[in-house]
């Protein structure tokens, strides 16, 4: 996270790399929320709420089918999901216990690519994916498309402010002559034109749905 995710903070906290001793580890870290408990030593006169923290782990490949191409992917607790597809976790730092970065993946689409391009293709994506993924660990859904709400196939694109990193790509941009490096959460009061050029919309403001809340 240091190198990925740091030189950029596109949701402007402040992040602290921590060891294993300064977590309480009660439980196992796929369902208990208490493993990654980081302020158990706090007073309560001095603490809120209970504070989490997140792991970041290279995970190779997805081992789940239908992800098998993607690059990241947040891993939750099942039992903080909730009903509402659109707000699935009310307190999204507390229920995503590790984001998973498929790096084994990612190699095999920057070997698709002419050598002198790979270097700057796998720091491109490794970069903007680490950032997505951390955006869904404190709060933020993807976009969605107005024409196209669900994912029915690769010409799907989720429409928004081009350069946000929770836009999904269409699947042209995938190609590594047009990936380009995308470090920021989009903001209320931007708007974009849909990919396919039907109409104007206002931007989905990735940065107000921030939500570092722990209990």
């Amino acid at each position: 996270m240091r190198e990925y995710y740091k030189p950029y903070n596109p949701a402007d906290l402040n992040w602290h790399t921590i060891d294993e001793a300064m977590i309480k580890r009660s439980g196992s870290l796929e369902a208990d929320a208490d493993y990654r408990w980081v302020n158990f030593n706090t007073s309560g006169l001095h603490s809120a709420q209970h504070q989490y923290a997140i792991y970041l782990k290279d995970k190779g490949v997805s081992s789940i089918p239908k992800f098998k191409d993607d690059l990241g992917y947040n891993l939750p607790i099942p039992s903080c999901q909730t009903s509402n597809p659109y707000f699935p976790y009310t307190n999204p730092l507390k229920c995503h216990y590790t984001c998973a970065i498929y790096v084994t993946r990612l190699v095999r689409w920057v070997d698709s690519a002419p050598e002198e391009q790979r270097a700057r293709l796998y720091n491109e994506q490794l970069t903007t994916t680490v950032i997505h993924e951390l955006g869904h660990a404190v709060g933020i859904r993807h976009h969605n498309n107005p024409a196209m709400p669900d994912k029915p196939d690769d010409n799907w694109t989720d429409d928004g402010v081009r350069n946000c990193a929770m836009r999904y790509e269409h699947a042209s941009e995938k190609k590594p002559s047009n990936s380009f490096l995308k470090t920021r959460y989009c903001k209320l009061g931007e708007s974009y034109v849909a990919w396919d050029g039907s109409g104007k919309y206002a931007g989905h403001n990735c940065y107000g749905q921030i939500n570092i809340k722990g209990d």
